[in-house]
């Protein structure tokens, strides 16, 4: 009888503890979404960084907790040391996708060189030797994004370099689409047959883009049946919309700059700005890509 009592509460002990622990990190997978932030997440060994190369899995590969994840292979921080260099990798069928966060540096791409700096974002396709160098005095910090390619989806082989400058792309509203007249959007990246994006130049990846939120603006809350989506906040803060609670209603999570949120094809997501006259404005950095059992 008092075993059994004991096993009783050691269960109950046990299933307190996973809990805490995974309201912790964020983690919240039977509700659609997970919740990261970059100050919490400790550095991984992997075949981009080394001693002077450090890298923060935020979701996908090298985090433990992305089961949820299914198109998306990797979505990490990449810090480079003052002088330092990353590794030269090649994720094969891989197609990748990068934004330079802070700083300035050189891209190793093939056989070339390309100096690169804060708020470029490029796409390197598949098959494609690359890494980064640092020769500056700062830190160079770049978000990696990484979507493997289903082998029986046909791709056009290419060497080409597709990169730009978000400070080149204008900010535009999209009311016309059920985001609301408060946030504008820098359309980034998209398919190959993209008509309205910078660059078009992907297969998996539907849309890479930065929201600028007006003080007290919205992104309206809505859905994506076919599609996972990562926000990132890149500065600011307010409320992220993150599925629904108990009730049926929006579940609002205060965040700020550094906050990821992860969301599973058709989980309910939208953002409410709580920043002031006289604040920067909040902005997220978001990507957007094919769920792979959809068409």
């Amino acid at each position: 009888m008092f075993n059994k009592k004991r096993q009783k509460y050691f269960n109950l002990a046990l299933c307190i503890t996973v809990i805490l622990l995974l309201s912790k990190r964020g983690v919240a997978q039977t509700q659609g979404y997970l919740h990261r932030t970059v100050d919490k997440i400790s550095e991984v060994e992997l075949a981009i960084s080394n001693k002077t190369a450090h890298y923060k899995p935020i979701f996908g590969e090298g985090d433990e907790e992305s089961e949820m994840v299914k198109g998306i292979s990797k979505y990490g921080y990449l810090t480079l040391d003052p002088e330092g260099r990353s590794e030269l990798v090649n994720y094969g069928r891989e197609e990748l996708v990068y934004y330079v966060l802070e700083g300035t540096g050189i891209l190793r791409y093939n056989d070339r060189t390309i100096p690169i700096s804060r708020d470029d974002f490029f796409y390197v396709p598949i098959n494609t030797d690359h890494g980064f160098i640092n020769p500056r005095k700062d830190t160079l910090n770049i978000m990696v994004m990484g979507f493997p390619i289903p082998e029986d989806r046909k791709v056009e082989p290419t060497a080409e370099l597709q990169l730009a400058s978000a400070n080149d792309v204008s900010l535009q509203v999209l009311g016309q689409h059920g985001h609301g007249q408060t946030s504008r959007f820098q359309l980034l990246l998209g398919t190959r047959d993209s008509k309205r994006d910078r660059l078009a130049a992907a297969y998996q990846v539907n849309s890479l883009y930065v929201i600028e939120f007006d003080h007290g603006g919205t992104n309206i809350p809505h859905r994506h049946p076919r599609e996972e989506e990562i926000y990132f906040v890149l500065q600011g803060s307010g409320e992220m919309v993150a599925g629904e609670n108990q009730a049926g209603k929006p579940r609002r999570i205060s965040v700020k700059a550094g906050d990821a949120f992860f969301f599973s094809n058709n989980t309910l997501v939208g953002f409410y700005s709580g920043t002031q006259q006289g604040e920067e404005r909040a902005r997220i950095l978001a990507v957007r890509s094919r769920y792979p059992d959809k068409e």
